[in-house]
């Protein structure tokens, strides 16, 4: 048997739930429960939209959840219909009216069931930190290539990179696409940042800053943005104003709670862990197991 880690081998392998309390109240936000498989966040929302007749920025999620994966979260709609919807590998339940739309990271925790493939016998489950990096999923294929294209105002670069139509407004053709999808671009960018810089720090440090507007920046993180063409004002828009992105205090070690893993079984092991919003699983698979 070829021993060698295996992650989301199929969606069934990934399971992650929100842990959310809703707070209903009488007001114009109708509020759902998703599940879905083989579809990111985005690109559902995007379908909903469609499905529902509402415009994508009607909607609202917790947190951007990976398409390789069985996920349940929670979305609300601007004056959604009360009432279910369901497509192909998707079901939106309604659930009630909130006065409030949710907003990212708006749920306590993400609850996962992993199960791992490809194990050796004898791996091991490390008791060390776990580095509080963000996952391969935050970048899918090539976000932080747009972010670091509108961090340096190449408006042109990131119009084209989206395959947008423009003559000689890349700025307008670039605000037909979501708020929230332009940020995530950007927050790619801010991630790889601080992936780069965390794999440096010492192991005493369990506090950094995410790189943005507001904060002073370190010679370290300075260097960082110097190899991407960028200076430490670049996280100020003055042109779309909306793309701005602010720095802010992110803790350097995951808070894995709740963590049990089975024994190793014909190369399967299962894993059960809870972790705040923004933290990825991911990593905590990758750095808590010997393979």
């Amino acid at each position: 048997m070829v021993y060698a880690l295996q992650i989301k081998s199929s969606p069934e392998d990934f399971l992650v739930r929100e842990f959310y309390v809703p707070k209903f109240a009488a007001g114009n936000y109708a509020l759902y429960s998703l599940r879905k498989e083989r579809w990111n966040t985005e690109d559902v929302l995007q379908e909903l939209s469609r499905l529902m007749q509402v415009p994508r920025k009607a909607l609202a999620s917790c947190g951007n959840k990976d398409r390789q994966a069985i996920t349940e979260q929670y979305i609300t709609a601007h004056k959604g219909a009360p009432r279910s919807y369901f497509g192909k590998d998707f079901s939106l339940t309604y659930l009630g009216q909130m006065q409030e739309a949710l907003h990212l990271g708006a749920h306590e925790r993400n609850i996962f069931t992993i199960t791992l493939r490809g194990l050796k016998p004898d791996c091991k489950v490390l008791t060390s930190k776990v580095r509080n990096t963000f996952g391969e999923q935050r970048f899918g294929q090539g976000n932080e290539i747009v972010g670091f294209h509108l961090l340096r105002k190449d408006y042109r670069a990131a119009a084209e990179a989206l395959k947008l139509t423009f003559t000689n407004d890349p700025i307008t053709a670039l605000r037909t696409v979501p708020k929230q999808l332009l940020t995530l671009y950007l927050h790619a960018a801010q991630s790889m940042l601080w992936n780069e810089r965390v794999k440096t720090l010492a192991p005493t440090v369990t506090s950094y800053l995410l790189p943005g507007y507001g904060e002073p920046l370190d010679d370290e993180m300075l260097a960082l943005l110097s190899t991407q063409s960028l200076e430490e004002d670049c996280f100020i828009n003055r042109s779309m104003h909306e793309l701005s992105l602010e720095g802010g205090a992110r803790q350097v070690y995951q808070d894995v709670q709740d963590f049990s893993a089975s024994t190793v079984k014909d190369g399967v092991m299962i894993l059960q862990f809870s972790l705040p919003p923004s933290q990825y699983a991911t990593e905590t698979v990758r750095q808590k197991i010997s393979e």
